[in-house]
This record gives C-alpha cells, structure tokens and sequence, in this order.
C-alpha cells in the first residue's frame, strides 16, 4: 500500500458534536501493516463526563480534568495528519467533531464501517470490535481511543486483504463506476487494484484461479455456478415408515441420546413423530397442536426425510418465517443427518434438502447487467452495485438476505434489482451463464430436492400462480399453522400506491429531472451505438416514451390526490391514526367517489399511451433482434417486463375502481396527511389442502 492513513478515533461525552466535548483522542498512522507513528491522549472536556460514558470507557472524571484542553492539542493533531488519508469506524461522527474546529476539512477520510459492509456483509455485527473478532483479530480493550484506533488500523489492514482477492476485472469495473462520483471508497479500491497487478495477492486470488482456466472475464466471476442434480424417481408403489424403528430413535439409548450425551426424552415427541409417520402411511391429514419444548422439528423431520428417501418423492416443509428456515437448515438438518449415519437407519448423505424463497430474494442478474451497462446514477446505487459486484463471486445462492442492506435506500434499490417480476422466465434467463439466473436455479435445486423448505408467502404464491412457483408434491407439512390465516391475508393482497405507481413509470421513462435512467435511457444509450438510419426512429420511439411517461405522472398524482380527498370525506378528523374505507356500494355513492373516477378515466387513458409506446418499442427491438443487432436483447427484455407491470396495474386499478369482482374485497387506507393507497385481497377459500398438494398433506400448528 503506497498511501500514508491516519488511524482515528474519538471517545465523546455523547453524539451531538454541538453540544457534546471529545474526553480522549487515539491517533495511529500507517503505510500498510507498518506503523509509522502513533499517539493518545486524555481531553479535558470542561463539561461532567454522563455516568453511562464513565462505565462505558473506564475514564474517570477526576482523571479528565488533569488534562491539557483540547485546543492545546489541536496543533499537534492538526500536524501529525497532515493531508493523509483517514480512517475510522463511522469516521464522519468523529469528523463533526473536530471540524467544529477548522480541522481536516480537505483530507479524504475512509469508513471502515462502510468497507465493511461491502467485503464482509455476513459478520454478525458490524460494530468495531465484532468485526475484529469475525475476522480473526484479537481484542483486548475497547472503547479507549488509541486502542480503538490500532484496531481500526488492523481492520482496515484485513479488509484490505480481502479487496486484494477480488478478481481484477471486478476492481477495475468498481473503480470504473466510482470514478463519476465523490466517493472515498474509490482510493480503498484503487490500492487494491494497483496490489493485484503487482503481484501480491495473484497465488491466492479468485482471479488467478480462474485466469488459470482462462475464464478472467467478469462476466465468468458472475455468473451462477450450474446446478448438477439428479431427479428424484418415485417409487411405484410406496414403501410405508417403519413407525417403530422411527421412535427408537428418539427413545432413551437411541441414536440421538448417542449423538447428545445431555438429550433428555420427552414422551411427547415421540408421540407427534408417530403421528406424523401414521400420516405418511395412511395418506391422512392430520392437525397436531405441539407445545413449546416438544422438538417438533425433528419429530416431523425424521418421518418426512426417511419417506422422501425411501419412496424418491418431495416433501414440502412450509414455516411462517425465514429465520425458522434458516434454523431448520442451518441446525436440525445437520442433525438430522448424523442421526442417520450413527443409526444406520437411511443414508444421510444422500439427502438433497433445498431452502426455496419468494422471487424478491433472488438477485436477477439481467438487471444487474443493465446497471452495469447504463451506470449508477447516484452514489446509493454505486454503493449497492459494489455490493453486488464484490458478493456474486462468492454466492451461490444470489439470496440478498446473505448482504447487509441496513437502510431503507438500499432495500428498495434490492427490490429493482431482483427476480420479483413475474415476467421471467427460465428461457429469458437462459443466456445468463451456464447456471442460469438465480431464481431459476433455486427452483432447480427444489426440483431435485427431498425436503423443500419454503414459507407460508411462498406456499400461498404456488396458490395464486396455479402451482406455478413449486415443484409438484403430495405431502406437505405446515409448521407454525397457526399464522396461516395472516400469511393467507398478507399473500392474497394486492395494494398500489402513489410510490408504486411513479417508481413503475421512472422504470420506463427515467426521473423527473430527466437525468438518464429507466428504459428511456437505455434506449439513448442503445441507439448511439445503432447504425444512422436505424437511429432516428429508434429516438422518435425513446421520445414518445418519455413524452407519455411525463403526462402518467401527472395522471397518477391527479388519481392519488383524489383518494386522499375521498378518504379525508369518508373518515375524516383521525389525525396521525391510520385510517381505512371499506369500498362497498354505499361508498361508493359518495360524490367524492365521482371524482375519483373521473382521475381514474384521465391516467387510464395516459396509462395506455405507456403501454402503446411500450408495444411499438418492442415490435422495433423485436425487428432489430431478428436482423442480427445482439445488443437489443438486455432493452428488450426489460421492455417485456414492464409491459407485463404496467399491464397488471392498470387491471388492478380499473377493478378496484370500475369494475370490482364479487370475489375480492377492496379498501381503501392512508395515514395522517401523506397519502393513500388502494388495497383488494381475494376471498376465494385457499384451504383445500388435498386440491393444493395433490394427495397427503399434513398441518401441524406449534405454540
């Protein structure tokens, strides 16, 4: 590492740096691993250090007041910095301080905090001292300045380490973003680059692995590995559970007490595992209710795993929430493995067991790619691209649960860029990579899968798609079945909003400031590299869009104002309390409810020239395709996609407000003086289990 960095960290008697006083300041500047100097020292605050700051630091007040005041030393720190780089954990905090006082306003500063929300997104904090231990490094003191810092610089030294193992046409394509923004991370990542071309990391690298096969490309570091799995083959006929041979398992000296010398029996478990298992050979439903401490993962799990076994069928496992599939993967299917190979009873190894979620997990690598191409246009995207770029060579799942997206910024930049688009498709996907996109691999893995263990979301959305989402299966069990009702509610939802509406229109025509972005950008971009006479009406097209997009916009905020002004009429006087309209027939007498309609007849009709122009796009790109322009196909898939989204709002829109479906119930909900949105769930009963699942199912519901 050529560049000199300055370790800094501040102990504060709070977090305001108007009100609050620096109590110590810790300083360590480095090249690399070497230190070059390093310094620490107590400030005397001249105002009481809180009782909370004195236990959380060890500083003691009597000790603070014996030192020098902090503009006797703001020369001597002003002179140790000097113009190198700083770093910090949420260094910016640290920095309010100190430029309070004129200091370091020019010096570039690197967030160690921010780094690390990049290179090690899985840690189980990202507070310093976590960190540190996630990484191998030892702690010994913190919450003390110079401590803090030397920490800081270790870590900063580790996760440099960590960028040095990126591919290099990876670094190259981060530094290629970031060069059209202010963003300090740029320097993180051009020192990396500048090791790697040295030398340095190439033995350990990813890069040099795949250089080796000469595959250094990055298209070759993001794609999804393949799925090699084999179909499972059905028994024709069934070979029912060995109920007794189950139990043993759990009884006193079986295999599990075998496993886990402190296992205590608990007669309950054992009694639900032969429930289950009966279940399975009988081909009945059956309803458990299964108290807290009864073990009832494995006492569904045992039976279920052994019958996908020994009859080469799918069992689907369904939980309320994620972490519950997290556990049942992470914690008792290991276990149930080794109960397996220490009683010889089913092959544990031969267990394939796929954690299947709802579109909006899955990254969609088209749509990564069309960022790619078109750019970031602000540093949140930069940040979540970086994120994406340094993560894809690693997963294998491309779940953005395993990334660290702590503000509400990056979770809806998450939500543009995943799979959930119901357009997708396995054929759309199928260019990308040997593995193909994410999504429809994970569906591949759960297609050669004996357990399957998804969500009630998930197992309510293989509902409304017709038993689209899952694989074909006869047995499902249902865990947490008490939830199932609000999972059912939630899933069957429909709701569309103002935010809604105007971010599915910046897809297609960019943003107001008509900066580039959406489709109407990537079309600008597409038609630069086009032949002159293909150019034009290309552009003629790009206009139209974007012409069409402008007058929606104004549409929507027409509609949404008048459901505001209508719910205020309906339930008017609730002040910041959420309020909610049932839209039945009386209701929709209301003179208020005229006007909605009438904005509704304005954006319909807008909506429409969207969608036209989306028509006439893809027939153009269509055309291009077929005459060999190769470049056409990321616009028109996306062109697909949003033909697909604007399609389907605007017949959620025109039955929530023209013609509503008997089936469905339509409301209408807004909170203090912000906005509305229109919500309709169907009612149709989804609980017929056999007409789901095709056969046995069986539902147990845990307290």
């Amino acid at each position: 590492m050529r560049s000199v960095f300055v370790a800094l960290d501040l102990e504060t008697t709070g977090l305001d740096p108007e009100t609050d006083a620096i109590i110590e300041i810790g300083v360590v500047k480095f090249r690399g691993e070497t230190v070059l100097d390093e310094w620490g020292t107590l400030v005397r605050p001249e105002r009481p250090i809180p009782p909370a700051v004195v236990e959380l630091t060890g500083i003691r007040p009597e000790e603070a007041e014996q030192a020098p005041p902090l503009r006797a030393l703001l020369p001597r720190l002003r002179a140790l910095v000097g113009d190198a780089v700083l770093v910090g954990h949420s260094i910016d905090q640290d920095l309010a301080f100190l430029r309070r006082y004129g200091l370091f306003r020019e010096n570039e500063a690197l967030d160690t905090y921010e780094l690390a929300a990049i290179l090690v997104p899985y840690a189980g904090g990202h507070s310093l001292s976590t960190l540190a231990r996630d990484l191998g490094i030892p702690v010994e003191v913190v919450h003390r300045a110079l401590e803090d810092a030397r920490l800081t610089h270790r870590l900063f030294q580790a996760l440099f380490e960590r960028a040095c193992q990126l591919p290099e046409p990876i670094l190259e394509e981060i530094i290629r973003h970031a060069a059209r923004f202010p963003w300090p991370p740029r320097r993180f990542f051009e020192e990396a680059l500048r090791a790697v071309q040295r030398g340095r990391f190439a033995d350990q690298s990813i890069g040099a692995q795949l250089r080796a096969k000469g595959r250094a490309t990055a298209e070759a570091y993001l794609a999804p590995p393949p799925v090699r799995a084999r179909p499972l083959r059905p028994r024709r006929e069934p070979q029912p559970l060995d109920e007794e041979a189950l139990a043993r398992l759990l009884e006193p000296g079986g295999a599990l007490s075998r496993i886990f010398p402190d296992y205590e029996h608990r007669p309950q478990q054992v009694e639900m595992l032969r429930a289950v298992a009966a279940s399975f050979n009988e081909g009945t439903h059956r309803m458990i209710e299964a108290g807290t401490g009864v073990g009832k993962s494995l006492a569904y799990l045992i039976p279920a795993a052994v019958w996908a076994l020994q009859n080469g069928e799918r069992v689907v496992i369904s939980t309320y929430t994620i972490p519950l599939q997290e556990q049942l993967l992470q914690k008792d299917i290991p276990v149930l493995q080794r109960l397996f190979s220490e009683s010889g009873l089913a092959d544990g190894s031969a267990l394939r067991v796929a954690l299947l979620k709802g579109r909006a997990h899955y990254l969609c690598p088209a749509r990564v790619m069309q960022l790619r191409h078109a750019g970031p246009s602000s540093i949140d995207e930069l940040r979540m691209l970086v994120k994406i770029l340094v993560w894809l060579p690693t997963t294998r799942t491309g779940d953005g649960d395993e990334l660290y997206l702590p503000t509400p910024a990056e979770r809806a930049l998450w939500a543009r860029l995943s799979a959930d688009n119901e357009a997708c498709t396995a054929e759309v996907c199928a260019a990308w990579g040997e593995g193909g996109c994410f999504l429809h691999r994970a569906r591949k893995a759960a297609e050669a899968a004996h357990l399957i263990i998804v969500n009630h979301a998930l197992l309510f959305a293989d509902v409304t798609t017709q038993n689209m989402v899952l694989p074909e299966h006869r047995h499902l069990i249902i865990d947490e079945a008490h939830h199932l009702e609000e999972a059912a509610t939630r899933q069957l939802t429909v709701e569309i909003d103002r935010f809604g509406l105007l971010r599915l229109l910046q897809e297609a025509g960019g943003a107001r400031d008509h900066r580039t972005g959406g489709l109407a950008g990537a079309l600008t971009t597409l038609s630069r590299g086009l032949p002159p006479a293909l150019r034009g009406p290309l552009t003629g097209l790009t206009r139209r869009l974007s012409e069409a997009v402008e007058a929606a916009r104004t549409g929507v905020d027409v509609l949404m104002d008048a459901l505001v002004a209508f719910l205020e009429a309906a339930a008017p006087g609730r002040g910041e309390h959420a309020r909610k309209v049932l839209l039945q027939g009386a209701e929709r007498q209301r003179p208020a409810w005229a006007a909605v309609e009438q904005a509704w007849e304005l954006l319909s009709a807008r909506w429409r020239a969207v969608q036209e122009a989306l028509a006439s796009i893809r027939a153009a790109l269509t055309e291009l395709l077929e005459h060999g322009f190769a470049e056409v196909e990321e616009p028109l898939g996306l062109v697909q996609v949003l033909s697909h989204d604007f399609e389907r709002a605007r017949q959620v829109l025109e039955a929530a407000i023209r013609n509503p479906s008997p089936d469905t119930v339509y409301w209408l909900e807004g909170q203090g003086e912000g906005g509305a949105g229109l919500m309709s769930v169907c009612t149709r009963p989804p609980w017929k289990w056999a007409r789901w699942c095709g056969g046995t199912c069986w539902g147990p519901g845990a307290a």
